[in-house]
């Protein structure tokens, strides 16, 4: 496979900080490395990137903050497009989230580039009615859909015409640590991950900590985000007269938290494949989840590397969370074995599997 692909990622926005662009820049930069030549698109800002990017990608924006018309918000993206991708020939673009498939896919012929929807929600993410018509557009018209885990793929290929199920393949996101220490499992903290959302439910980890705390008193639990339920949380940690719970916003020395801490707890109502499990399981960190549609299940292996909790059973969240708190060899027993199964997301084999896919659509 010596074939070199000049890539394209479309992005909402690649200077925002959440999962779905830290694992898009991971990708990127491991394909330059490769030989590919690759470069990211926003739709709006985008000009720089909040995570690391590789000096060789180019940033470029449709610059679509610029329009705050009806009209032309619907449709300058499409113009726009059009003028990029004819002065930028391109083999493959990827939607990094199948939401702006709404754009890439009508003027696909026009362009004349292979178009790949990447999903990062579960099909139950639904609430925003453009990305139900998104992916009903992206099974008839795009080259490829992926997902990130099999349980979504197989969800897709249920609501999917028989003639195009074969397009609908899943690669898992990669688990990287861009140091090799590991957490010591020394300190009395507890992690939590995500952007301040409903999706990630911390309102309910906050009360279920109240209970922890009182059977715990020493242990502290570091919520690591930012976004629009700060000020409810906040007032929730008050009214409850939690103590032991810090909300920093997010940190670009995150792996040196997850270094320091001992635990990682999530809470979400759902996920695609959370990078943070990921990034936590490759620190050593065992891990207790909801089971959640989709993602904890293909990371946690119930009793093994952490406990998957079934969604609802808060006492069974708080149980086990408790009993791994005050159980040091079940905690040094999970930690290794940890970090054995985040072999499975290694990145070189991942990276492999989107090449491949290149490759069959070319």
């Amino acid at each position: 496979m010596d074939k070199k692909f000049k890539i394209c990622f479309f992005s909402g926005d690649i200077s925002r900080n959440g999962g779905t662009e830290r694992v898009s820049t991971i990708i990127a930069n491991e394909l330059v490395k490769r030989g590919h030549e690759v470069s990211f698109l926003s739709y709006r800002n985008g000009l720089k990137s909040y995570y690391y990017i590789d000096e060789r990608i180019p940033l470029y924006s449709l610059g679509m903050e610029n329009y705050n018309g009806f009209l032309s918000r619907k449709l300058m993206p499409y113009k726009k497009l059009i003028s990029f991708f004819k002065t930028n020939k391109t083999d493959i673009v990827i939607d990094i989230d199948v939401l702006l498939s709404i754009y890439t896919l009508p003027i696909k012929k026009i362009i004349g580039t292979k178009i790949i929807s990447w999903e990062h929600f579960n099909l139950r993410e639904n609430r925003i009615k453009t990305r139900v018509i998104a992916r009903r557009l992206a099974t008839f018209c795009s080259d490829s859909i992926v997902t990130l885990n099999k349980n979504d793929m197989e969800n897709y290929v249920g609501i999917t015409p028989s003639f195009y199920k074969n397009k609908i393949r899943y690669i898992y996101n990669p688990a990287i640590a861009k140091y090799e220490t590991k957490t010591n499992l020394k300190n009395k903290t507890v992690i939590a991950v995500g952007r301040l959302t409903y999706q990630k439910n911390f309102h309910l980890l906050i009360k279920l900590w109240k209970e922890i705390e009182i059977l715990n008193p020493k242990w502290n639990l570091i919520i690591v985000g930012e976004g629009e339920d700060k000020k409810s949380l906040d007032e929730l940690i008050s009214h409850l007269g939690v103590k032991n719970v810090v909300i920093t916003g997010f940190k670009e020395n995150i792996e040196k938290i997850y270094e320091e801490s001992s635990i990682m707890v999530m809470t979400s109502r759902y996920e695609g494949l959370p990078m943070v499990l990921l990034e936590g399981q490759k620190k050593g960190l065992p891990i207790v989840a909801f089971n959640c549609p989709t993602g904890p299940a293909e990371i946690i292996i119930n009793g093994r590397n952490g406990y998957l909790i079934d969604i609802g059973d808060q006492q069974e969240f708080i149980k086990k969370l408790h009993e791994l708190i005050n159980d040091y060899d079940k905690l040094k027993e999970f930690s290794s074995n940890a970090i054995k199964d985040s072999e499975k997301f290694n990145l070189t084999s991942i990276i492999d599997n989107w090449i491949k896919l290149f490759y069959k659509l070319n």
